[in-house]
């Protein structure tokens, strides 16, 4: 396994028949070839395509994609509530997992250091490093940081006790090249913390067309095992409950492949989906989140449903617009509404709560 590298010549092709989206502001990316690849051994999912790469590039390097993206998020067991901060909530759990305090700390994929922050709060004498692609990121991390910047990791020779990735490794146009200067990176007895979405507890996040990977909990293991990394992997997070957790550091073991699900898995997930949208006779839907789950129905219904409202309990995102629709508290919507629930395998987490505060009616999706 340690050499394997996927390969389009060891993978599987598959048209992708949806629209897809960016993560930062959904809006929609035109994709000439609209091809998604499985590799055959590791099993996992990813887009390769030049012309691809040249949009991206010149979406994630612009000052408008670094001030357009949102990190005033909430995490699950502290929604509505004005004081949950998901980085807060990660610093807690990298503080729960790693022991004893590391020297050094990189964070790959920083945006304006706020993590970084947070987990100086809990690691007091650790140097600090944050490293992201783009100078106008820099520029807005220096403004809000006190810790080294770092815009290209190649050249970089420390060794790193802790090196964090949140929401990363799919965004990388070369997943092993990143992965390689990582591991080289890390220290003997480092770590790698973690955590990314997943398809195993979204199977909507397929929907993002900026993404050059799509990750699940078992071809992640065996990409990273791949390189001679192995570790400890959450997947029942309570503040974190569709996002993928793991404390990796290096390994010298062998071994074999696990089997993962296939792309005709979720785009069956997806067509299913479709059907049952199809068969909503109403003239007015509610759609709970405001996310790209929420997205990809709104772009299902919107030519025939008159009324379409979006319902969200994140007090950050009350009263705003999310394409042109007003987000409303669910506490406002009448007894016995239907609301739309298109979070897959945590739904069921969603509805416990919110049975517990409304009477309303859910369809799952």
């Amino acid at each position: 396994m340690t050499n394997h590298i996927c390969k389009i010549s060891d993978s599987t092709k598959y048209k992708f028949p949806y629209e897809t989206f960016s993560h930062a502001g959904f809006n929609k990316i035109q994709n000439k070839n609209n091809l998604l690849y499985q590799c055959n051994k590791c099993f996992l999912i990813y887009r390769k395509d030049s012309s691809l790469k040249a949009k991206l590039d010149k979406l994630f390097f612009t000052n408008k994609y670094t001030v357009s993206r949102f990190s005033s998020h909430a995490v699950a067991n502290k929604i509505a509530k004005k004081s949950g901060s998901h980085y807060e909530s990660i610093a807690e759990i990298i503080k729960k997992f790693i022991k004893p305090e590391p020297q050094k700390i990189l964070e790959v994929g920083c945006y304006d250091g706020k993590l970084l922050n947070e987990l100086s709060k809990k690691f007091k004498k650790s140097q600090f490093y944050g490293y992201d692609v783009s100078t106008s990121i820099k520029k807005l991390f220096k403004k809000n940081c006190k810790f080294n910047f770092v815009d290209n990791l190649d050249p970089l020779h420390e060794k790193f006790d802790l090196i964090v990735c949140v929401n990363t490794f799919q965004y990388a146009p070369n997943f092993s090249d990143l992965t390689k200067n990582i591991k080289r990176l890390l220290s003997s007895k480092g770590k790698i913390f973690f955590l990314n979405t997943f398809l195993d507890k979204n199977p909507f996040m397929i929907n993002c067309g900026d993404q050059y990977s799509y990750i699940t909990e078992n071809n992640f293991k065996n990409f990273l095992r791949s390189h001679n990394l192995d570790g400890k992997i959450i997947t029942n997070s309570i503040e974190f409950p569709r996002n993928l957790i793991g404390v990796f550091g290096h390994t010298t073991k062998n071994f074999k492949f696990l089997r993962s699900k296939k792309v005709s898995f979720y785009l069956e997930y997806l067509n299913k989906v479709e059907n049952k949208l199809n068969k909503i006779t109403s003239d007015e839907v509610n759609i709970f989140g405001s996310t790209i789950n929420a997205k990809f129905l709104f772009e299902k219904l919107k030519q025939r449903i008159k009324k379409i409202i979006f319902i969200d309990e994140n007090l950050h995102k009350i009263n705003k617009k999310f394409f042109g629709k007003k987000i409303i508290h669910p506490s406002k919507l009448k007894n016995n509404s239907l609301v739309l629930m298109p979070y897959g395998p945590t739904n069921y987490q969603i509805i416990n709560r919110l049975s517990k505060r409304y009477k309303l009616r859910y369809l799952e999706l």
